[in-house]
């Protein structure tokens, strides 16, 4: 079975910036593997850790199963200090060794244009494990706090989501505990999604930067 692989830092990453072709792909029979950093435990610091931790972990795996997902795997990085892991080669070897055990044949995570300093360390560690295997699997960087004018040369990857966008809508839902810091990023997901698909004669779109 060919497996798609996608790293993010936070759940909810995932399905804001690649939930509609995720469920493409899991439609088309394709495993697909979730692994996300941290657990997004400082989203509510008046709660105790560990019940965010599962609140968050409970979401994600809901959100997994609405697109099709075959499994989420959690890292174990610390929330907003994701940086702290470029010296740490336990989660180095941690994304070199999924690499390694499912080959995947594409691997999605995040854009290097993206502002987020937790998303630019995902990001460094994954070329870091990439560039370490000598991995000629193709790349793909999905955008969430990044400008579009930057695209201008970048060579991008077209998806026709317009049959599992339903599904994107789907997942988001699952992350209640989110709504109110995620809904302009979901709705600004949304219409990029419309808006590009006008480009490309396709109702609903997402775009990815052509990393390798």
């Amino acid at each position: 079975m060919e497996t798609v692989l996608l790293f993010c830092a936070h759940p909810d990453d995932e399905i804001l910036g690649a939930g509609a072709t995720l469920a493409k792909y899991a439609g088309q029979g394709k495993q697909v593997l979730i692994a996300i950093f941290s657990y997004g435990e400082s989203s509510h610091l008046w709660l105790q850790k560990q019940v965010t931790v599962q609140m968050r972990i409970h979401e994600a795996k809901e959100a997994s199963r609405a697109i099709g997902a075959t499994r989420t795997i959690f890292l174990g990085a610390k929330d907003m200090d994701i940086q702290a892991s470029l010296h740490d080669p336990v989660f180095l070897d941690k994304v070199k060794q999924l690499i390694q055990r499912h080959k995947p044949v594409l691997l999605f995570t995040h854009s290097k244009f993206d502002a987020h300093k937790d998303h630019q360390a995902v990001h460094s560690i994954v070329m870091t494990a990439l560039d370490q295997l000598n991995s000629n699997c193709p790349v793909y960087g999905f955008r969430i706090w990044a400008s579009e004018i930057q695209k201008k040369n970048v060579e991008q990857l077209v998806v026709d989501c317009s049959s599992t966008f339903p599904l994107k809508r789907k997942a988001y839902k699952c992350f209640k505990s989110q709504h109110f810091y995620i809904a302009q990023l979901y709705a600004k997901s949304s219409f990029k999604g419309w808006w590009e698909g006008l480009k490309y004669n396709a109702n609903l779109v997402e775009t990815f930067d052509k990393i390798r």
